[in-house]
């Protein structure tokens, strides 16, 4: 509520007269260009905040700064407000792509240590590092630009900057396509009769996760006995584990006949169906369990190497839209929010069918037997 005066003068008397007017005049440029921007030199009062950026074996948890705009305090109460609205795995993504950011303003060389310094020219420059060095994927580079661009609408939101640096971002090419194929009916018996024999655990797993189409990684894997009502045919996602939104899963009959025949009734209500032990215990197994057994078992069956674990849920979906569901059908039995998601999922994994394009039969074909 008053004014303060702020005095640079380090440097400047040891030049000659015009250049010292050069200098000068360079330097209130500079800093009131730093003042639109958002910069308060005041806030020079020693903060302490929890860092959210440093990875955990090198943080002391508690970082102590001598400038509260200070860009890891700034990137960790950002982090610190996200937290409570994201799931485990979304903000381990947004904490790892801030992450890479923080270091790459510390170590760029470009003087960049307040948020007010963070410019379009900075962004840009930090995005072109992540295409042309690190060559970073389309799809990859988008979830940053996604990221970043949500973080610094929240400072803008608290006045914290003048404008949102991030725009005109250059766009990555589509370097490898690591996307999950669906099964073929071949494929998909011979890995079901090989974990029939060999872990049972396993091939419940994957009957669930190709008839629910549930996703393997925080719902699968978090399904507790008690979530499953049998009698109704019904399977309960709650809100805390679903990616999108909790909601009841309708179990088709085949579904129901299989899974009585694990007798699960016979195990606490509370436990995990997927259990450390090969069975429902009152631990889930572990995040990358069902990947790494997937792995294991297409390397001994010999399998496609684009077939992932989440190819079941391709794999079911291809089935019941073959067995005659609408797209709304597919799209709540997946859990889509909106239908132009599912049908840009359908595009991706099956095309466009035609029955007319099935039965095309050119006539220069005729007499080639």
């Amino acid at each position: 509520g008053k004014l303060e005066r702020y005095r640079v003068s380090k440097g400047i008397n040891s030049l000659p007269h015009e250049k010292r007017e050069a200098e000068v005049k360079r330097i209130i440029e500079d800093y009131t260009a730093r003042l639109r921007r958002g910069w308060r030199p005041w806030h020079d009062e020693k903060t302490i905040y929890r860092d959210l950026i440093e990875y955990h074996y090198l943080s002391n948890n508690d970082r102590h700064v001598n400038n509260a705009n200070n860009i890891r305090k700034l990137f960790s109460e950002y982090m610190h407000n996200k937290k409570s609205e994201l799931a485990d795995k979304s903000f381990a993504d947004l904490q790892s792509k801030l992450r890479i950011l923080a270091y790459y303003l510390e170590n760029s060389g470009l003087a960049v240590s307040e948020l007010s310094h963070i410019n379009n020219n900075v962004m840009l420059a930090f995005f072109n590092y992540l295409i042309q060095d690190r060559k970073l994927d389309k799809r990859t580079v988008a979830k940053y630009k996604q990221y970043i661009y949500g973080m610094f609408e929240w400072f803008l939101q608290k006045k914290l900057i003048a404008d949102n640096p991030v725009h005109h971002i250059p766009k990555a090419i589509k370097r490898v396509d690591m996307a999950a194929r669906p099964l073929t009916k071949k494929h998909m018996q011979i890995l079901l009769r090989h974990w029939k024999q060999t872990d049972m655990q396993m091939f419940l797993a994957y009957v669930i996760e190709t008839m629910t189409l549930c996703r393997p990684g925080s719902e699968l894997r978090l399904f507790r006995i008690h979530d499953l009502d049998l009698e109704n045919k019904t399977l309960y996602l709650n809100e805390k584990n679903a990616k999108t939104r909790g909601r009841i899963i309708i179990l088709p009959d085949a579904l129901v006949d299989i899974i009585k025949t694990f007798e699960l009734h016979r195990y606490q209500h509370d436990y995990f169906i997927f259990g450390r032990d090969g069975r429902p215990g009152p631990l889930p197994v572990g995040v990358n369990y069902f990947n790494r057994k997937f792995v294991e078992a297409r390397k001994a069956l010999n399998l496609p190497d684009t077939y992932k674990f989440y190819s079941g849920k391709h794999t079911g979906a291809g089935r019941l839209l073959e067995d005659g569901a609408t797209l709304v059908e597919l799209m709540n039995h997946m859990g889509h929010k909106r239908l132009s998601s599912t049908e840009a999922y359908v595009r991706r994994h099956f095309g466009e069918k035609s029955e007319k394009v099935i039965k095309f039969r050119p006539d220069f074909l005729d007499g080639l037997d």
